[in-house]
Order: structure tokens, then C-alpha cells, then sequence
């Protein structure tokens, strides 16, 4: 694994180039990405075109041993493009990185714009690769252009207006459509207004257009002729996020972040952006940010240990050298703006080894998890609905660092890659709403998979709407009868307690099955306790199907407890 950081070429004296590289290479780094904010210098003018000094700070790259990953400038436009399109600001207002996606012009200059950068720099030696875009700031636009596209994307997805009314329950808020045009265009968020089908649909068209920016660059680059091609990172668990997975036809490369504050959902971020097929394709971590607060930091040493056995091509650290604007934090800069080094330098310097070089293999162990772009996007504003209050980036954080926690390695994927062989699947209720998924868990569990699922607490449909179906519709379909249950909710500083598999375990929501005896037909059985406030609730509900089982959590555990839960799972096979 080869170790580097950003830098900026254009914000420096080429004079300074050789200087700030060799204080890179002395702190331990191989690698250089770059070319974010480039597009101004390259193209000051509109016909204006010199990408030469690219060329020399590459020549100055190869010569001290740097790989260099350049970035599209796409997220960040020279003004003259708004000279030549002012529409492209949407709604009227110049934003920093802000323009419309439904622009097609512009989107078409991207497109152009990175092929000639890779005729240009494509015979590099130190060019290894490209990253598109650097995430597009565009959340906000709801011009006119966006309202048409995003209607057209609305009749797309929902076929007709019947459909649409029906699906987000237009009735219960008053504003049944009789025509598309009376659909508002709310692609932000806005302040405390509750989540509703409207957000949700803009989240999911902003998705799609980001998704389309990037294969239009990734095409021009790759009819350009380069091979290396991820796109941005984020694509995780963000308000941003986009099906990565679904451009794999022209993304030749998987990218991901960390944030080494938040190691839980920087965990299952990289294992979002390698996929189902670790090792399929080659893995850059293209961004290592450092929290403001250093307590919750870990180290460097860890980080880029963890990375390295995530195999992991490139990690990038934080800035070379901060920039001379000071818009990069001296927390995440090596050299300061007058090119002296800074603290960080000596940390990091002191987590690289000598060879600049890690290597690690994930073993196969037979463990799936189920992840789902479309329902992350539909659970993400739960918490905003009155008593349906629970963190769904959270608790899908908490679930996969639980899997490392039970010792468990699994592969992340949607329930397409699920290919029969798997022992384990794990599959908390944000991913059981995808259509088809049913099935194929269904299939994969008579065969003698075991899954491991939990009640939906959320209990939301897929436009984000409370629904009244039981949220333990799993066993009522493949374990005969449900029991009657009623979902419970604590408040933040209350807690069940108990034992699971041996371990101490605490809950803070939870399902109480009904005090009635269990139905006829049932076939499950109650695995564990929780206690508390005069409350005695089962943890877990187990299930035979075919040559394989289910279970399902009836809690919100904490890590303790969904390891102890995956860990009962995997030794019961």
C-alpha cells in the first residue's frame, strides 16, 4: 500500500514543487492526488486552454518516485463557465462549487474537459490513475430545469400519478396530485420539516444525476485511454450518497474514506467500496480526514494498518501543504503555507514504515452482509418522524464494526450477489424492503444458510411512510405464524440489560411479544432475556427453514449484543 496526500501544484511557485514533494518523501509519502481546483488555472479563460504546467509537475513527480492520482476538476468551475452559461447557477445565486446537474451543456464540458486532460497527461509515467469529481456541491438547486428533469424522473420511477399518490400517501398531508407540475421540487433539507416522500424522491434523483455525471467523465476518460478510474468517496453513508456498485461497468477502481473519528462508519464504508468481490478491483482510500477533536482520534498506525488489510492500493492523509488561503486546517496539513513541517508530519512519519508499503488479505469467511443504497436513502430521515425515533446510519454502522467484533470478516453487497454459497448472511431490516430480496434470502436459507436479521423499528415503507404491517412479517412468511408484538421505545438514557450467548448485553429499543401463549403452527423459539423498569422482554426469536435458520433481534443491541448474537449464529452451523 503506498501512502501520500493531497497537494495543490497550482497554488504554489513551481520553483517550491521539487522542495515540498522532497519534504513528502522524507516524512515517508509515495503518492500525490491532485487537480481538484486545477480547472481556473488550466482554462482562465473561456478558449483559453494551457495544461503544460501539469505536465511539469508530473515530470517533477516522477522524478522524486510519486504516484499521482489527478482529480476531474468538475466540482469546482471556472467563472467563465458561468459567464457562458448563467443559467448554470440554477436558481440565480453563484455558490462556491455550487451549479445545476441538469445542465447539460455543462455536464457535456465535464466530459470533455477530462478526455483532454487524459490526452494530455495520459503518457505520464507518474499519472497512475483518475478520480472524478470530488463530490459536486449541488444539493440545493430546484430551478427550473431541475423541476422538469426531476418529474421526468418521477414519472419514470412511479409510472403514473396514480401510482405516485398512492405510493407516498399524498391524502394523509392534504396534497393529492392531478398533475405533474403541482409536484414541488424540495432537493434540500429544510430546517425542522419533517422527511417526507418529496425530500426522499429529491435525494434519490440528486443520486441518480451524480451517478450520471460520473459515467459521462469515467467514458471520456476511458475512450481517452486511461485504464484507473474510481469516482468520489462519498458514497457511503451520507446525504450524498449514490450506488457506487452501479457504475462498475466504468469505474475500473473502488474508493472509499475514513474518518478517524467515527472508526464504526469508517469501517463499513471501506467495506461499502470494496464490494462483494474484495480484491476484484483495486481499492484507493482517497481520503483520511482528522477530526477537529483529537481525543476521539485514533492513531495513524492503526488507521493505515486497518487500510493495508482492507487491501487497500493508496491511503491518502490529510494536505502536503496548507494552502496559502488557509481553506486546509493545519490539523490536516504536514507542511504549513510557509513550507515548514508541522506536528502531524512527525505522527504520520512515524506510522509509515520504512518500505512505505503494507500488505494484508481479508480472509472469505463465509459472511455476507446486506447493504442497499435505495433503502439507506429511504431510512435515513426516520428520526424526524414523531415516535419512530432511531438512527439508521447508526445502528447500520454499529452492525458491521459488531461483525469484526465477533471475529467475523464479511463481504458487503446487495442481495443480487448473494450466490448460494454463503454460510452466514446477515441482513438488518434497512435492506429486507429491496424488491426480489425476500426471495433470494429465502432460497439461500433452505439451502442451509443461516440469517440473521432484526425487527424493523423504524417500520417504514420504502417512500418513507410509517406502515401498519408487523415488522416480524420474516417469520409469519417462512416460520408459520407470527407472535403478536408491540414495539417499545425507551428513552435515550434507559436501558434493558441482560445475557446473550454469555454476554452482557444492553438494549434501548425493543419489540414485547404479547403475553399470550404462542400461536398454533409457531415455530420459533425465544433465545435470551432483557430486563428492566419491571420489564421482561426475549432478546432474540430463532426459526427453522428447510436446512437452514433464522434469526431475528428483537432489540436495538448495543455492539456487545449484536456480536454476541452474530457470534451464536455462526457456531450454531
Amino acid at each position: 500500500m503506498k501512502i501520500g496526500a493531497d497537494y495543490s501544484p497550482e497554488a504554489f511557485d513551481e520553483s517550491e514543487w521539487e522542495r515540498d514533494l522532497a519534504a513528502g518523501r522524507a516524512i515517508g509519502l509515495s503518492a500525490i492526488r491532485c487537480g481538484a481546483n486545477a480547472w481556473s488555472t488550466i482554462s482562465p479563460a473561456d478558449g483559453d486552454w494551457d495544461a503544460n504546467w501539469c505536465e511539469r509537475f508530473l515530470l517533477c513527480a516522477e522524478s522524486q518516485g510519486y504516484d499521482v492520482i489527478w482529480q476531474t476538476p468538475s466540482s469546482n468551475p471556472p467563472p467563465w463557465v458561468f459567464d457562458r452559461w448563467p443559467e448554470l447557477a440554477g436558481d440565480g445565486r453563484r455558490r462556491f462549487r455550487g451549479y445545476c446537474l441538469s445542465h447539460s451543456a455543462y455536464l457535456a464540458l465535464c466530459a470533455e474537459t477530462a478526455g483532454k486532460l487524459q490526452t494530455a497527461l495520459g503518457g505520464s509515467l507518474a499519472l497512475a490513475g483518475w478520480e472524478i469529481a470530488n463530490g459536486p456541491e449541488t444539493i440545493g438547486c430546484e430551478c427550473p430545469a431541475c423541476a422538469s428533469a426531476f418529474r421526468q424522473w418521477l414519472q419514470e420511477r412511479y409510472g403514473s400519478l396514480d401510482a405516485l399518490n398512492k405510493r407516498w400517501r399524498t391524502a394523509s398531508w392534504g396534497q393529492t396530485y392531478s398533475r405533474w407540475e403541482q409536484i414541488p421540487v424540495l432537493t434540500s433539507l429544510l430546517g425542522e420539516m419533517p422527511p417526507s416522500p418529496i425530500l426522499l424522491g429529491g435525494a434519490r434523483f440528486r443520486a441518480s444525476q451524480r451517478a450520471g455525471h460520473i459515467r459521462a467523465q469515467a467514458l471520456a476518460l476511458r475512450s481517452a485511454g486511461s485504464g484507473r478510474v474510481c469516482g468520489y468517496v462519498r458514497h457511503g453513508l451520507t446525504q450524498r450518497s449514490y450506488d457506487c456498485w452501479a457504475l462498475d461497468d466504468v469505474l475500473s477502481v473502488r474508493a472509499s474514506n475514513y474518518t478517524l473519528g467515527n472508526a464504526e462508519t469508517s469501517v463499513l464504508n471501506i467495506a461499502v467500496g470494496r464490494g462483494e468481490r474484495p480484491g476484484s478491483k483495486p481499492l484507493w482510500v482517497t481520503q483520511i480526514d482528522m477530526p477537529s477533536d483529537t481525543a476521539k482520534r485514533q492513531s495513524w498506525r492503526e488507521v493505515l494498518d486497518f487500510c493495508a488489510v482492507s487491501e487497500a492500493e493508496y491511503a491518502f492523509c490529510g494536505v502536503l501543504r496548507q494552502l496559502p488561503s488557509s481553506n486546509a486546517p493545519d490539523r490536516q496539513a504536514l507542511l504549513t503555507h510557509a513550507g515548514l513541517a508541522t506536528a502531524f508530519s512527525s505522527e504520520l512519519g512515524q506510522a509509515i514504515p520504512d518500505d512505505s508499503g503494507r500488505e494484508g488479505v481479508l480472509p472469505d469467511l463465509g459472511v455476507y452482509f446486506v447493504y442497499s443504497f435505495e433503502q439507506l436513502q429511504a431510512l435515513s430521515g426516520r428520526s424526524s418522524h414523531p415516535g419512530t425515533a432511531f438512527d439508521i446510519r447508526a445502528a447500520l454502522s454499529r452492525w458491521y464494526a459488531a461483525t469484526g467484533d465477533a471475529g467475523v470478516v464479511a463481504r458487503v453487497g446487495g442481495y443480487e450477489g448473494i450466490s448460494g454459497l454463503e454460510e452466514t448472511i446477515i441482513a438488518p431490516h434497512q435492506s429486507l424492503r429491496e424488491p426480489g430480496v425476500l426471495k433470494v434470502l429465502h432460497d439461500a436459507v433452505v439451502a442451509g444458510a443461516t440469517l440473521v436479521t432484526t425487527v424493523d423499528f423504524g417500520w417504514c415503507d420504502d417512500d418513507g411512510n410509517i406502515v401498519p404491517e408487523p415488522p416480524l412479517h420474516l417469520l409469519s412468511l417462512w416460520g408459520g405464524q407470527a407472535p403478536d408484538i408491540e414495539i417499545v421505545r425507551l428513552s435515550r438514557k434507559d436501558k434493558l440489560a441482560g445475557r446473550l450467548n454469555g454476554v452482557d448485553v444492553s438494549a434501548s429499543h425493543f419489540a414485547a411479544l404479547s403475553v399470550r401463549a404462542a400461536p398454533r403452527g409457531a415455530r420459533y423459539e425465544e433465545i435470551g432475556r432483557l430486563e428492566g423498569d419491571g420489564l421482561q422482554v426475549s432478546a432474540v426469536l430463532r426459526t427453522r427453514i428447510g436446512q437452514g435458520q433464522v434469526y431475528v433481534a428483537l432489540a436495538d443491541f448495543d455492539r456487545a449484543g449484536i456480536a454476541a448474537l452474530i457470534s451464536l449464529a455462526c457456531a450454531t452451523l
